[in-house]
């Protein structure tokens, strides 16, 4: 998988047009568990592309070509738990 700055970009505006659409359809339906299970594989993409966008160095799956260098020192990567609607603007 090849990332560049532009695609995570488009990536997160995306997943953030489906986090609305999946947030009005969850605030006006009965819950059920194939939309919980919706609801989760958008929030848990939405932390993919928020990592991959933090990690400014190609390391492992998370090569971007617009940062093609390693560190010499590996640093951790700590997410938060968050979901689209936490950041978008």
């Amino acid at each position: 998988i090849i990332r560049t700055d532009a695609r995570l970009r488009r990536a997160r505006a995306r997943i953030e047009m489906l986090w609305r659409e999946v947030e009005k359809f969850y605030q006006r339906t009965k819950i059920f568990t194939e939309l919980v299970e919706l609801r989760n594989l958008v929030a848990v993409g939405h932390l993919i592309v928020k990592s991959a966008m933090a990690r400014h160095e190609s390391r492992g799956l998370h090569w971007n070509s617009d940062y093609p260098e390693k560190l010499r020192k590996a640093e951790d990567t700590i997410l938060f738990a968050s979901t689209p609607e936490n950041n978008i603007k």
